[in-house]
C-alpha cells in the first residue's frame, strides 16, 4: 500500500528526466530510470558513471558513503619451493 501511495498517480511526476523527458514521482525512481536507461544522446550513462561521478562531486560523502580502499599489492607471493 506504501508503494502505491507514492506512485506518481498520487504524488505526480515533479522530477523530469532531462533525457527523454519521462516523469517521476521520487528521486529514486528518476535514477533507476537513468542507471537502465539506454539514451541515445548519453550512451556512457550507466550505474557506474552516475555512482563516479556522485562521488567525485560529493568529497565531504554528505550524500554518499566514503567507498573503501583495497590494497593494490599482491597479499600472497609464490616462491621457488616446489611441494
Amino acid at each position: 500500500m506504501e508503494q502505491h501511495l507514492n506512485s506518481n498517480i498520487h504524488r505526480g511526476t515533479y522530477i523530469i528526466c532531462p533525457f527523454c523527458k519521462c516523469g517521476f514521482a521520487t528521486a529514486t525512481g528518476a535514477m533507476h530510470h537513468l542507471e537502465i536507461g539506454f539514451f541515445p544522446n548519453a550512451r556512457s550513462l550507466n550505474h557506474d558513471t552516475i555512482l563516479t561521478g556522485t562521488h567525485r562531486r560529493d568529497p565531504n560523502h554528505i550524500i554518499t558513503e566514503e567507498l573503501p580502499t583495497y590494497r593494490t599489492e599482491p597479499s600472497i607471493t609464490a616462491t621457488p619451493r616446489v611441494l
